[in-house]
């Protein structure tokens, strides 16, 4: 599938964004505010629980930990949703004939919306609270878009499994809630055993957060090793997918009866 082919169908991308957005927030009160609802209130939560145990070695835990959720929420909400992008279209794909990676494609794309929406409301919050803003913040975009990519690359695998293997979903949402205390979301990487420190680097959503927060707290570029591993991870990641994908996509409709 090239480039130039997936282009000329910008405009189906676009109204598949559109579409999912819409259903996300079909007949709730709060519309696309709930984006911005969860995260906050697991802060809360969160907060609640560590911050007296974070006292002194964090430094605006609400935001830090803030930070984690938006970047790990778009890993979990991401690869949730793009993992079942190709069997909830079922019928689309048995009455159209079009390249079945654009579904996962916009599945993925609609949750980096979601993540554009969480961020722009934490910046907002992050210059009323250190009251400045460094031109090192610039450096989230491309991590933003290396997470992107690693969404794309993993739900590339999980669409092409889920089609014949529906226990994945629930298997993936028990490996996110263990990814979840397994990534440093809500404490410092320096917290990690030095014994195991070298796993938990193995795991590109780690890469990504440790080096937004550098952006954000530290006001320092990612390192080049820490950004060379991450980005050698995602492109893996994403060349698997891919090839996952193309190698199945055929048969999707034998096992969506």
């Amino acid at each position: 599938m090239t480039q130039r082919k997936i282009a000329g169908y910008t405009d189906l991308i676009r109204n598949l964004i559109v579409t999912d957005m819409k259903l996300m927030y079909k007949n709730t009160l709060l519309g696309f505010m709930w984006t911005l609802v969860y995260p906050f209130v697991l802060m809360v939560v969160l907060y609640a629980v560590f911050s007296r145990s974070m006292r002194g070695e964090v430094d605006h835990y609400a935001m830090f930990l803030l930070s984690g959720i938006v970047f790990w929420g778009f890993f979990s909400a991401g690869t949730t949703k793009a993992l079942s992008s190709i069997s909830d279209n079922m019928d689309v794909i048995r009455r159209i004939n079009f390249p079945r990676i654009i579904l996962v494609i916009s599945a993925s794309l609609a949750s980096l919306v979601n993540c554009l929406i969480e961020l722009s409301v934490f910046m907002v919050l992050y210059v009323v609270v250190f009251k400045s803003i460094s031109v090192y913040v610039l450096w989230v975009l491309p991590v933003l878009i290396l997470e992107f990519l690693l969404v794309l690359g993993t739900g590339l695998i999980l669409s092409s499994v889920y089609c014949f293997f529906r226990d994945l979903l629930p298997i993936w949402r028990i490996a996110l809630q263990i990814g979840f205390f397994a990534t440093p979301v809500f404490y410092p990487l320096s917290r990690v055993n030095e014994k195991v420190l070298g796993y938990y680097l193995l795991n590109p959503v780690t890469g990504i957060i440790v080096m937004a927060r550098k952006a954000l707290y530290e006001n320092t570029p990612p390192s080049i090793s820490g950004f060379t591993v991450t980005l050698i991870s995602v492109s893996v990641i994403l060349a698997a997918g891919y090839a996952v994908f193309r190698w199945k996509e055929h048969d999707f409709p034998k096992g969506l009866v």
